[in-house]
C-alpha cells in the first residue's frame, strides 16, 4: 500500500520521519563510483521498497520547497531540466557547474566527461514517447528507460557511475498525465528531493507538449533503496 501525500513539501517530511524510524543501518561498499566500504561516513540508514503517490504535484510549488531548503540548488534544478528537456545530448553540459561541489569529482578525466548524463539517456526517447501519447492516448507503452542494462552491466562494483534512475512511466487516465518513476537507489539528503521535482518537471513538460488541456494526474514514486549516510545525519544531528 503507498504513501498517498498532497504535495511534495508533505512528502519530504513524512518519508524522512519513516526514514529515520524504520530504516535499516548498514555499511555501504561504493558510492558512485568510489569504493567507501571503510568510511564510517557512509554508515547508511536504508528503506527498502519504498513507494509513494503525491496527488496533485505543482511544478511550481514543489520548486518552492526547494528554494527553503537551499536556495542555491534552484539554478541547478532549472538548467538540468533545461538539458534534459532539449531534445539534445548533453555531456558534461552546463548545469554541474551550477553545482561543482556534488558533480565535479564525477567527471572523469580520460574523457572531460561524465560515464552518464539524464540528457544524454533520454534525448532520443523523449519526443517518440510524447508523439505516442498524441497519437494512442490510451497506450501503457510511453516509458523512458534512464538505466540501460547493455551499458550498465559493464559498470558493476564501482567501475563506473549507473544511474540510479530506472524508468518513467506515463499513462493518460481520467484526462490527466500520471507519472510512474521507479529508481533503484536514492540519496535521501543529497538527491531524493531533487530526483522528485526533476520527475514532476518532467511530467508537466510532457503534459504541455502532448495536450496542454490535459492536468497533471498523480505522481507515483517507487525506490528499491532509499537511503541517508551517516556523514549527512550527523550534519543534521540525528545520527
Amino acid at each position: 500500500m503507498s504513501r498517498i501525500f498532497r504535495n511534495v513539501k508533505e512528502a519530504y517530511a513524512e518519508i524522512e520521519r519513516e526514514l529515520l524510524e524504520m530504516g535499516l543501518d548498514y555499511q555501504t561498499e561504493t558510492y558512485q563510483d568510489q569504493h567507501v566500504g571503510d568510511d564510517p561516513g557512509f554508515l547508511t540508514k536504508e528503506l527498502q521498497g519504498y513507494n509513494f503517490i503525491i496527488e496533485a504535484p505543482d511544478p511550481d510549488d514543489s520548486i518552492k520547497v526547494i528554494q527553503t531548503r537551499d536556495k542555491s540548488i534552484v539554478p541547478w534544478i532549472e538548467t538540468e531540466a533545461q538539458e534534459r528537456f532539449s531534445g539534445l545530448s548533453h555531456n558534461p553540459g552546463k548545469a554541474w557547474k551550477e553545482r561543482p561541489l556534488v558533480w565535479e569529482q564525477f567527471i572523469e578525466p580520460t574523457s572531460s566527461r561524465f560515464s552518464y548524463t539524464y540528457s544524454e539517456r533520454m534525448y532520443w526517447q523523449l519526443w517518440p514517447i510524447i508523439n505516442e501519447l498524441k497519437v494512442r492516448p490510451n497506450t501503457r507503452q510511453a516509458v523512458i528507460e534512464i538505466h540501460q542494462s547493455a551499458l550498465d552491466i559493464f559498470s558493476l562494483g564501482g567501475k563506473r557511475r549507473i544511474p540510479c534512475s530506472l524508468s518513467y512511466s506515463f499513462l493518460i487516465r481520467r484526462h490527466a498525465l500520471d507519472c510512474f518513476y521507479v529508481m533503484r537507489s536514492s540519496d535521501y539528503y543529497t538527491h531524493f528531493l531533487n530526483d522528485v521535482v526533476l520527475a514532476i518537471l518532467l511530467q508537466d513538460f510532457i503534459r504541455h507538449n502532448v495536450n496542454p488541456d490535459l492536468k497533471m494526474g498523480r505522481f507515483h514514486m517507487f525506490v528499491v533503496s532509499l537511503h541517508a549516510f551517516a556523514k549527512d545525519l550527523k550534519a543534521r544531528g540525528v545520527f
